[in-house]
């Protein structure tokens, strides 16, 4: 019996550190289903936020070096060029003079010439160690740049995908909840109930001696931490489950914001001597051709859609017209029509012919009522020639220049930016390599041209291209 009892102590001493550990763990699995929510929320707009703050701006040049840091990158390349020939002379020059090596590898400076040669040497040498770490960062810093913004939007994209299919799963429990017949669903539940009231039948015993009422109650003991055990089993398989369930739907929204970002946003070269004051340039003036091409294709189906409701408005009215021919009436009717209708199509012809005209001389009106003093050659436009421009005078660091729309008559497109002052000025570099002007440049999009009429321009639409160039004066006017 003492054994018997000292078993038994054992077991239940077991059940109970067992059932301590599955509620300390259920504890901590529940814990991490509660606080779910609120971590996907704040971890969400934690990545958004540091997307938009740091890495929204930088699109603009596909996260490209700054003017500031193109100007480091040509100055570091040319002291490493510089480096790296006056290494190879002094080679050249040990090798012709047959001098010697120590063991360290250093000139040996038994001569004069040794000497002058071990110290131009190391000159060059410490240039290297100096300015390569410097030349490597800056070579490497566009494609971390786009690797992190990478990393914050597809890890903010999986977050938001969490978010959208919560709130698409609680709209649809919510319509289920709301518009399915709760009448239905009682008798569903009252049916599976006597089912199993009826499965459940009350079995007669045979009579029990003491020995046989002890097995039973050790069964019975067995059989209740058994079900203690599927319990707790039971509710860790569902919460572990749901944050399974989470971690899968993120890495679904990340893969999705990966290959997104990915597309929008091509992967930057490497920055070398030959791109690093090109690309940026080309880039934009490609993203502003698609841009281009994507409102062009936008204007022709809005065309498009133009013609087939005047179509069908004509068809409408000549059915009109033809009902009416019917009537005693419709002979006067019929008389005039034409005639309104010709002078109605004269009217539209002339406007079209005559749009971006009436459009520089509202922009024009625009700007004189606001107090700008405008010039330019759109007040004879007929006789200005294939460049139609507007402009107004202002100032950047100290230079005057024309802030300018213009409009090309022969490919018809309109594009707005900072001109010269004068056709006769020359470009100043020096306004170039201002930091206000960069700013203005990073701020608005513009592509540096630096040509015989243009600082920097950016092609637009009519229908934006005002409200662009209005934002570009603001910018100019606010140093």
């Amino acid at each position: 019996m003492g054994k018997k009892s000292n078993s038994e102590e054992k077991s239940v001493g077991l059940f109970v550190l067992i059932v301590i550990v599955l509620v300390i763990i259920w504890f901590a699995f529940a814990f991490a289903v509660l606080i779910s929510p609120l971590v996907i929320v704040i971890l969400f707009f934690v990545y958004l936020i540091g997307y938009l703050a740091r890495d929204r701006k930088q699109r603009a040049t596909n996260f490209w070096l700054s003017y500031y840091e193109q100007e480091q990158f040509i100055k570091t390349y040319k002291i490493l060029a510089h480096a790296e020939r006056e290494r190879e002379q002094v080679q050249d020059s040990v090798t012709i003079k047959g001098i010697s090596r120590n063991q360290d590898g250093q000139i040996s400076q038994r001569s004069y010439a040794g000497k002058g040669l071990r110290e131009r040497e190391n000159t060059a040498n410490s240039l290297v160690n100096e300015y390569t770490p410097i030349y490597d960062d800056l070579r490497y810093s566009p494609y971390r740049r786009w690797k992190k913004a990478r990393s914050r939007y597809s890890k903010a994209f999986g977050f938001g995908f969490i978010l959208v299919l919560c709130v698409v799963m609680i709209g649809l429990a919510w319509l289920r909840t709301y518009t399915g017949n709760t009448s239905d669903n009682w008798a569903l539940v009252s049916s599976d109930v006597s089912e199993i009231v009826d499965s459940t039948k009350i079995v007669e015993r045979p009579l029990q001696t003491e020995d046989s009422v002890q097995k039973e109650n050790s069964t019975d003991d067995s059989i209740s931490y058994k079900n203690i055990m599927q319990g707790y089993g039971t509710s860790l398989g569902v919460m572990a489950g749901f944050l399974g369930a989470l971690v899968v739907i993120w890495f679904i929204g990340w893969l999705i914001g990966r290959i997104r970002f990915g597309l929008k946003n091509p992967e930057p070269p490497l920055v070398d001597i030959d791109n690093v004051d090109t690309y940026a340039n080309e880039f934009m003036e490609e993203r502003a051709r698609k841009s281009d091409e994507r409102q062009q294709r936008k204007e022709e189906r809005k065309q498009k859609r133009d013609q087939k409701a005047m179509a069908k408005k004509q068809a409408q009215e000549e059915k009109i017209r033809t009902a009416e021919k019917k009537s005693e009436e419709a002979l006067h009717m019929h008389a005039s029509e034409p005639k309104i209708s010709a002078s109605i199509s004269t009217e539209d012809n002339t406007r079209r012919m005559s749009n971006e005209e009436n459009l520089f001389i509202f922009w024009a009106d625009r700007l004189r009522s606001d107090g700008y003093d405008v010039t330019g050659n759109w007040e004879n436009w007929e006789n200005a020639g294939q460049w139609k421009n507007l402009a107004v005078v202002s100032s950047i660091s100290d230079q005057r220049l024309r802030i300018t729309i213009e409009y090309d008559a022969s490919s018809k497109k309109v594009y707005f930016g900072i001109a010269k002052l004068g056709d006769e000025d020359k470009v100043s570099r020096e306004l170039l390599n201002s930091e206000a002007f960069r700013n203005i440049i990073t701020e608005n999009g513009l592509t540096v041209k630096n040509n015989e009429w243009w600082y920097c321009q950016r092609f637009s639409s009519l229908d934006r291209v005002f409200e662009e160039f209005c934002k570009l004066l603001a910018s100019v006017e606010r140093l």
